[in-house]
């Protein structure tokens, strides 16, 4: 798993978030006063494997905090996930 937390400007979230639901499937969505929750998963046949992607934006006083959290998981031996 990987997390990564970025900074943007107050006020350009409305164009990040537009992108985001071109760029992405987001099968969850979960707005509050102060936080944005973004929640995607991609199935690969290729590799016969799952890929999440987990976005929250938290609005502080002077930009929005953006942590992005990637993983994945790939059936195991004998059809087992872990």
């Amino acid at each position: 798993m990987n997390v990564r937390t970025i900074q943007l400007q107050s006020g350009a979230e409305t164009e990040l978030l537009a992108f985001l639901s071109t760029e992405m499937r987001v099968g969850y969505r979960h707005d509050s006063a102060d936080t944005i929750i973004l929640m995607g998963e991609e199935y690969r046949f290729r590799t016969n494997s799952r890929q999440t992607c987990t976005i929250v934006l938290k609005r502080l006083s002077d930009c929005t905090a953006i942590d992005l959290i990637g993983s994945g998981g790939k059936t195991g031996l004998f059809g087992f996930d872990w």
